[in-house]
């Protein structure tokens, strides 16, 4: 009769093992999952950060080609003529 109840005192220590081991696993998935939630959120906000700089740069050189047309000598004379 010992002999089953050292069985099943193992057991049930493995058992609680496990529980302990899959409780645990599953924290760990969920705090995975609102990691990787955050982490895309805060992609989507820095891809519409970099959209809003490319465009601001190309409207940037687009003013600078303009200035640099109206004050090049060669291009004045050009339109002067």
């Amino acid at each position: 009769m010992e002999e089953v109840n050292s069985y099943t005192s193992a057991i049930t220590a493995a058992v609680e093992q496990q529980d302990s081991a899959t409780t645990e696993i599953s924290r760990s998935v969920q705090d995975a999952t609102r990691d990787t939630s955050a982490i895309s959120t805060e992609m989507e906000s820095l891809t519409e950060v970099v959209d809003r700089t490319t465009h601001s740069a190309q409207s940037v050189r687009v003013s600078s080609d303009d200035v640099s047309q109206k004050t090049d000598p060669c291009a004045i004379r050009s339109t002067a003529s």
